[in-house]
């Protein structure tokens, strides 16, 4: 989550300036609320449905209970809170705003591990990396990606080794409830940065090897799709394939493609099949609450 946080920290500077702060902040968090809502209840709707056959105890009532998110769905409220602290301290053009994003280490650390499960702060902590996404911007990523594969290879490997010997420490997740030292936190906090530069190394490398990279360019645009939609293609190959029987081998090698090809499917034609509003809110709806969509 860290990578992906920083990614999408990324974009923010390029789409502040085409709507302005607040606007683009405004844009934002109706979409990811609204997105937060209508997965809420259409993805515990089927585990309630389907509780007889799982082994989860999801209850309308705790549906309704959209204070408390369930599942990966924390992190959309997550990213309006991390999305409006980013916007408020704006650390992207000059070097000295730039050092802004250091501001972020506080709640990053503060925060690590100990936010409850609440909609908007389990998962705050990870505003360190929306931040540091922001700082750099789509020119300064840019510019990343021309750097040759030999320095990424090493960039790579350099950030794997410091990863091991990182995580030799008591690290811990963000998005859980699991209070510890400050010790802790500031270990699992670097951890994870070069865990994310790691990631960016393998993804840069990957991008360049023939066709894989047009495949991992076409899974990218549909990362929301597939973060949002993964679970329920997961359960239900599981229970359709447990039923006939098969693997667990099988199982989850079927459960993992699928669980990335359906999402990439509906979210790559979500017009055609009028499925947009699982993803944006209807244009009703951006007009009642006076949201500018262009």
């Amino acid at each position: 989550m860290p990578a992906i946080a920083f990614l999408l920290g990324v974009f923010i500077p390029r789409s502040v300036a085409k709507r302005g702060r607040w606007p683009y902040f405004a844009h934002r968090a109706q979409q990811m609320l609204w997105v937060y809502v209508v997965w809420t209840i259409l993805q515990g709707t089927v585990q309630v449905l389907l509780s007889s056959v799982t082994n989860g105890d999801m209850t309308f009532g705790r549906i309704l209970m959209l204070w408390e998110p369930i599942a990966q769905f924390w992190f959309l409220p997550a990213l309006v809170s991390m999305t409006a602290l980013v916007v408020a301290i704006h650390p992207w053009g000059t070097g000295a705003r730039r050092a802004r994003v250091a501001v972020l280490l506080v709640p990053a650390v503060a925060l690590w591990g100990a936010a409850p499960n609440v909609a908007g702060l389990r998962g705050i902590s990870l505003v360190l990396f929306v931040g540091a996404g922001a700082a750099l911007g789509l020119h300064g990523f840019g510019r990343l990606t021309s750097l040759s594969s030999k320095l990424w290879l090493a960039i790579g490997g350099g950030s794997l080794v410091v990863f091991l010997l990182t995580i030799q420490w008591p690290v811990v997740p963000a998005t859980l409830w699991e209070p510890t030292s400050v010790l802790a936190r500031v270990a699992s906090v670097s951890s994870a940065a070069v865990g994310t530069v790691m990631l960016i190394s393998v993804a840069m490398l990957l991008s360049r090897v023939p066709r894989v990279g047009g495949v991992l360019a076409s899974i990218g645009q549909q990362t929301m799709p597939i973060y949002l939609m993964h679970i329920l293609i997961l359960a239900g190959v599981r229970v359709v394939m447990e039923q006939a029987g098969a693997s667990a081998g099988t199982i989850l090698a079927v459960a993992v493609v699928l669980a990335v090809a359906v999402p990439w499917a509906v979210g790559a034609h979500a017009v055609m099949l009028r499925l947009e509003w699982l993803f944006v809110p209807p244009r009703r709806a951006r007009k009642a609450l006076l949201v500018p969509t262009a």
